[in-house]
């Protein structure tokens, strides 16, 4: 599994670099392959043709808010962690043909991105072994 990050100022190409390359590895039969959308604009579904929504799925964002603020929080015996990664895989991961894709979303709280950055650090950290590239769109 071979990982490419495009990150760098605004405007310069990097969201379109990533599907290009997707576009490339396909046409070359190199798949399956993992596209993360990690930029808060969120282009780069647009732009592969894949709108979560539609789609049933939500980002990691999404997740989140919905499992920590909307469900009322944790769930006894079951890490934090462990239950904002299965959500990430069950209601987040948008499955196609040839390529799979998640996007992390807009920011929903004030601050930073540091949590969810963390879920999706560590459910990458498990889920990107079983692609042959994993293509991420960052800020």
């Amino acid at each position: 599994m071979k990982i490419i990050v495009t990150m760098g100022r605004g405007g310069t190409g990097k969201t379109s670099f990533v599907s290009m390359m997707a576009d490339y590895f396909i046409s070359k039969g190199d798949s399956p392959l993992l596209l993360v959308d990690l930029d808060p604009d969120q282009n780069l579904g647009e732009m592969i043709g894949v709108d979560l929504e539609a789609e049933g799925r939500m980002t990691v964002s999404e997740l989140l808010e919905d499992t920590f603020i909307g469900k009322g929080g944790t769930t006894v015996g079951v890490a934090p962690s462990e239950r904002i990664e299965h959500r990430i895989w069950r209601d987040g991961l948008y499955e196609g043909k040839h390529f799979d894709f998640l996007a992390l979303g807009t920011k929903w709280i004030e601050g930073c991105y540091c949590m969810p950055d963390a879920a999706l650090r560590d459910a990458l950290a498990r889920l990107s072994k079983q692609y042959k590239y994993v293509l991420i769109d960052a800020p």
